[in-house]
């Protein structure tokens, strides 16, 4: 298995992300249909998290010549996580707990950066909407490939 495909560093932020006591367990690769979210014992949305993983892609200009082959380079990989709950309070534990666990998170010490959030941002579910979901969003990036194997 190549070391730029990012799957060590995937399954090393789902581990990190399922061992987050907030969510117990509520990490899903999409995002559940509103009716069906996980529910608390007050009939609010439970905390969860919805992980997506990007397929890493050559970095620019890291460290590479053109003399270089794909194998043996660094990759960046981009990881969105999405964090939801029932109400702002929640929300602001649960997406306090995830960012803390993951800023600076280095998912294979050996082969990867720790990861960075360029940017991050909040929304709302409509008013109208039940149940209710509050979310905020962190784009997250390392970067892969640091003890490549030709």
């Amino acid at each position: 298995m190549s070391n730029f495909d990012g799957a060590a560093e995937e399954d090393a932020i789902q581990a990190l992300l399922e061992s987050l006591p907030l969510f117990e367990g509520r990490i899903f690769d999409n995002a559940p249909d509103l009716a069906s979210s996980p529910m608390d014992k007050y009939g609010k949305v439970a905390p969860y998290i919805v992980a997506s993983y990007g397929v890493p892609f050559r970095a620019p200009g890291k460290d590479a010549s053109f003399a270089d082959t794909e194998k043996t380079i660094p990759y960046t990989m981009t990881i969105v996580i999405g964090v939801y709950a029932g109400s702002k309070d929640d929300l602001r534990a649960a997406y306090a707990q995830a960012s803390e666990a993951l800023t600076d998170f280095q998912p294979t010490p050996d082969n990867s950066l720790p990861l960075k959030i360029p940017y991050a941002y909040s929304s709302a579910s409509g008013q109208n909407s039940t149940p209710r979901v509050y979310s905020k969003i962190m784009a997250m990036q390392t970067t892969v490939n640091l003890s490549p194997t030709p």
